[in-house]
């Protein structure tokens, strides 16, 4: 087949709107016969080379994710230093667990949502032109983001860990700094998947935030499953907030032993009872 060349895609405002809804419809009525110009596997290798090309050209980004995730670590670190390993202590510990998880989904999914809407354009055009399929795109550019969406979370996850002393295990540490991760890999694809699916920038930027805000009260810190109305139940078990920090707390708290101090116990008749 002759070689296709496929060009740098370049961002969108509010005014392109009209071109986006024309270039689909042109897309649209040649859907059932559009040549391509290469084969599946060439057009992935490609998208992905141009995607991570374009992600390089803007190093600013990365290192401001780098930056923000070492500053939360820090700042949380500092005011969670050193737990102990009473009642109080084992409530900051519950409370920190559900904020990692939070930080490592709010992120990502602010990261990639406007990925796609961005790019509409230039890919209507571009599938309309034969140069690619649809699933060669999202793969390609889905791939390209998870190099630059790791470190962050390791970074946050090793900082934070032995700052505030959970667990001094090797295998409770890499399954922590691994949870985080594969929760920042869902929320990114989460953002990547609702951006695709948004019509605008605007649009996607609405969505993401109320599909937290929705996984965030299901998530199992602020309401008992039991709590929940049986209409709404089945929500708890898509939220990855959820599934994330049932993850790190069974990895904490399994093995620990907590105790009183004297303002923490409980009388009960005659003596006093650690609760």
């Amino acid at each position: 087949s002759d070689p296709i060349e496929i060009g740098e895609p370049v961002g969108i405002g509010n005014d392109a709107a009209g071109e986006i809804e024309h270039i689909k419809g042109a897309s649209d009525k040649s859907q059932t016969a559009i040549p391509y110009g290469a084969s599946w596997s060439r057009q992935f290798r490609l998208l992905a080379e141009r995607s991570t090309k374009q992600l390089i050209r803007d190093p600013a980004a990365t290192i401001v994710r780098y930056i923000i995730s070492v500053v939360f670590a820090v700042f949380l670190g500092c005011l969670f230093f050193d737990l102990s390993f009473t009642q109080r202590g084992l409530s900051d510990r519950s409370g920190l667990l559900f904020i990692t998880v939070i930080q490592n989904v709010f992120g990502p999914i602010q990261g990639t949502l406007t990925v796609f809407p961005l790019e509409k354009a230039i890919f209507f055009r571009e599938r309309a032109a034969g140069y690619y399929h649809v699933s060669s795109y999202f793969l390609s550019r889905s791939i390209a983001e998870i190099p630059f969406q790791l470190v962050p979370p390791i970074l946050y996850s090793t900082i934070l860990y032995w700052m505030v002393g959970f667990q001094e295990d090797a295998d409770k540490f890499f399954l922590y700094v691994a949870t985080i991760l594969l929760v920042s890999m869902c929320a990114q694809s989460l953002g990547l998947v609702v951006g695709a699916m948004a019509s605008s920038v605007e649009v996607a930027q609405a969505l993401g935030p109320l599909i937290i805000v929705i996984f965030l009260l299901f998530g199992g810190f602020y309401i008992n499953p039991d709590s929940i109305p049986a209409g709404l139940a089945w929500i708890q078990y898509i939220s990855l907030i959820k599934w994330g920090y049932q993850a790190v707390a069974v990895n904490e708290f399994k093995g620990l032993t907590f105790t009183c101090t004297p303002e923490e116990l409980v009388q009960d008749g005659s003596s006093s009872v650690c609760p």
